[in-house]
């Protein structure tokens, strides 16, 4: 099959583990089996793609390019020596000056990186991938010079989420936004939506849009039912509470407390945070021993072990978060595995995405006897693998098949045809 090529233009790409590398991640992985390569640019944080790690770990078809340089050890301690009241204030002052956020400075700096990358693979489409908002820019001076289809997608909402709105000395921007975003849908081939809500607030927002507005939900990895990665599981028989991702550290703490009432109570249970180092790791350690672990950030292919080998997931959001549109990936994910989940602080949208899911909890603002009340109570229950509503839920929400999808707007997007959903 003769491939076509995409230039996908992402602030960051595996390996780097932050959550803001998950999505194109995955596309890129499927996306050569559907007729696509992709062109990877991404600022570089430390973690080097290099032929051998993106040859296993992603697929041979795909070619990324950092846009800027490694950071050596001498200027990463300089940053954190500089961050200092002084700089905090030029990065706000810059997100005063630049629309929509501070990153618009660097996206509109790198205008001949980009455009050597164009001349050197010659994409048939461009895609730029939100937030930072700032980064669609790119996408913009890109599709005006060049005459290349741009593709803008949205992990999250803008200007419809109240978390992205300016607030304080930025709301005199407010007009400036606004422009900003509708520049987007009039000069976007296609615009896609990781959010439901967001498409239809969309859609009304700009009717002049709507036939290129569609919405593709982020899914989760082929790895999580299909048998190819083997649980990481508990030592010594103990059942196993684990947290995989983003939780802050005082979320982390009451977690904690909540298992070790359990501890209490007569439940052989341990507790893991798989991600970040929660700062309140050694008042954990004080509750409860070794029965909590930590593993820092993980490969994702170590992060699909552990979350098989949980016996009850826990999604926490933070009061920020859960004030936004969001669904989490990780609920996503943690529904394909058919595990008990207790969602804490759901937003609206995981609020409707699990309400059909009888293994899914939620709680809000959660005390640590409400925390394992909770915990008990789903301790297992489980939905049965072979039930239509999960078979239907593993074939819509599988990457794999996902980008199949987007591979069929990408096919419509170069020849300039309609897109069909």
């Amino acid at each position: 099959m003769t491939s076509r090529r995409v230039l996908i233009v992402s602030t960051t790409f595996f390996p780097d583990p932050q959550v803001a590398a998950i999505r194109m991640t995955q596309w890129c992985r499927h996306l050569p089996d559907k007729g696509w390569q992709p062109i990877v640019a991404c600022r570089h944080y430390g973690y080097d793609a290099t032929r051998e790690v993106l040859d296993d770990k992603v697929h041979p078809g795909v070619e990324v390019r950092h846009l800027t340089a490694a950071p050596t050890v001498d200027r990463v301690r300089a940053q954190e020596r500089t961050w200092s009241p002084l700089r905090q204030i030029q990065t706000a002052l810059a997100s005063l000056v630049y629309s929509p956020d501070a990153s618009a400075r660097f996206w509109t700096s790198i205008d001949h990186k980009l455009l050597a990358l164009v001349d050197e693979f010659k994409p048939e489409v461009i895609l730029t991938t939100a937030p930072p908002y700032g980064i669609h820019r790119a996408g913009m001076r890109l599709a005006r010079k060049t005459g290349i289809p741009w593709v803008a997608d949205f992990r999250e909402a803008f200007i419809a989420d109240p978390r992205y709105r300016p607030r304080g000395l930025h709301t005199w921007q407010w007009p400036a936004y606004r422009k900003y975003e509708k520049d987007v849908y009039q000069q976007a081939a296609l615009v896609i939506h990781q959010l439901p809500v967001h498409q239809r607030w969309a859609r009304r927002q700009y009717p002049f849009a709507k036939h290129k507005c569609v919405t593709m939900i982020n899914g989760f990895s082929d790895a999580l039912i299909d048998g190819s990665i083997a649980p990481e599981l508990a030592s010594g028989g103990r059942r196993s509470v684990r947290v995989v991702g983003t939780c802050l550290d005082g979320d982390a703490l009451k977690i904690a407390q909540a298992v070790a009432r359990m501890v209490r109570g007569g439940h052989d249970m341990e507790l893991r945070f798989v991600g970040r180092l929660p700062e309140t790791l050694p008042q954990m350690r004080e509750l409860l021993g070794d029965r909590v672990i930590a593993t820092g950030y993980v490969r994702y292919d170590r992060a699909v072990a552990e979350i098989l080998g949980a016996d009850v997931l826990v999604n926490y959001l933070s009061d920020q978060r859960r004030s936004g549109m969001i669904i989490s990936t990780k609920l996503i994910e943690y529904i394909a595995t058919r595990k008990p989940v207790v969602e804490v602080n759901p937003t609206w949208s995981n609020r409707r995405f699990a309400r059909h899911w009888p293994q899914v909890k939620r709680l809000d603002d959660a005390s640590d006897q409400a925390l394992a009340a909770a915990l008990i109570q789903a301790n297992g229950a489980s939905i049965a693998p072979d039930t239509e509503q999960y078979k239907t839920y593993c074939e819509d929400f599988r990457w794999s098949r996902q980008v199949e999808t987007v591979a069929g707007w990408f096919n419509a997007v170069a020849d300039r045809r309609p897109i069909v959903e």
